[in-house]
């Protein structure tokens, strides 16, 4: 897996330089020319290279793998001429084990013919000199000045809207219950007729 850090001057406190680290995996076989690309980009101070021998490793996994196969192979054959339900049972379970042991020693020569072919590549990259801030002026330092107003009022704006926010639901919604029930109250009063006089039974 590729991986990659970057830090800015001045990051956590410090004064140090703009700095870089980022780990690839590259082919073995094209190592030597991405360390020469790699002097062509800036001064290389240090280079460390290790490397490890797995030869006797990988000729041991081989043998393993070889030597349980062939047990796997004569299993199922077994299994294939067996008439008692007990042997049957017997070599399937052990046709099992050493299947699995079989798989996860496969998975390893696999992953060390990986480590073989691939080299694993960490380069650290630190700027040579700080960068200078370079102030604008006149029309370009107002302009700049004039956004940064801008940025920093929307940004208050938004965070005293989210501050904001809950109280407006919690209050919110009962005061609109109370309206709806007043509104409804008000309009059953004037839908309500009138009681009848004296003069209008007449």
């Amino acid at each position: 897996m590729d991986q990659r850090r970057q830090r800015a001057a001045g990051a956590e406190g410090d004064e140090s330089l703009p700095s870089a680290w980022l780990t690839v995996r590259v082919p073995a076989a094209e190592l030597t020319s991405v360390l020469e690309e790699l002097r062509t980009i800036g001064e290389v101070r240090q280079l460390d290279e290790a490397s490890t021998d797995v030869t006797t490793a990988a000729r041991d996994l081989d043998a393993r793998i070889k030597a349980l196969q062939t047990s796997v192979d004569r299993l199922l054959a077994i299994m294939a001429g067996a008439r008692d339900t007990a042997a049957l049972l017997a070599t399937e379970s052990e046709i099992s084990e050493r299947q699995a042991e079989l798989e996860s020693l496969q998975s390893e020569r696999a992953h060390l013919a990986d480590q073989v072919s691939m080299s694993t590549l960490r380069v650290d990259l630190v700027a040579k000199d700080a960068p200078v801030a370079v102030e604008a002026k006149g029309f370009l330092g107002g302009l700049r000045t004039g956004w940064d107003s801008l940025v920093t009022a929307v940004d208050g704006v938004l965070v005293a809207l989210g501050v904001l926010l809950p109280w407006l639901v919690v209050l919110g919604v009962p005061l609109g219950v109370a309206l709806w029930l007043a509104r409804r109250r008000r309009f059953a009063g004037v839908a309500r007729p009138a009681p009848a006089t004296g003069d209008d039974a007449a």
